[in-house]
């Protein structure tokens, strides 16, 4: 076997993990740093481009993103009340609640992301697990705190 080679328990032929091109270390900074970025652009993103519309406050700010204006959107919620069915007052009514539900969604990731970034150790199984579940229950305890 030429050195710097080793052979595998299936008899394969792998280069030694000091000629590789990354070294462990290198790939965790990496990841390190890859997933304090993605924590960073989670808080940005949740925290203050999702929630500046004011959509949890009133759900008229937050429908911008499709060309409804707030004023349009509170015309539109009173023609509804005074003269729609039934079904449109429910259909309006669901809106309305999947906005806010979808705000404090986007609270609780956002939260979870500084809690990660402020109290958990970088490149660590807790700040991993955090990302793949926790994010989640943050989440659906701010929807229901709603």
């Amino acid at each position: 076997v030429p050195p710097g080679c080793c052979v595998s328990a299936h008899g394969r032929r792998s280069s030694d993990s000091s000629d590789s091109i990354l070294s462990h270390d290198s790939v965790m900074s990496l990841a390190r740093s890859i997933s304090t970025l993605a924590f960073v652009v989670s808080a940005v993103v949740h925290l203050g481009l999702v929630q500046s519309a004011g959509g949890l406050l009133d759900s008229c700010n937050a429908f911008g993103f499709v060309g409804v204006s707030a004023e349009e959107c509170h015309a539109i919620t009173t023609s509804v009340q005074r003269t729609g069915g039934q079904a449109e007052k429910d259909m309006l009514a669901l809106a309305f609640a999947a906005m806010r539900g979808e705000c404090c969604q986007f609270i609780g990731m956002g939260a979870g992301s500084v809690y990660a970034l402020l109290f958990l150790s970088k490149g660590t199984d807790e700040a991993g697990k955090l990302r793949k579940g926790d994010l989640r229950l943050i989440s659906n305890a701010a929807i229901s705190a709603q």
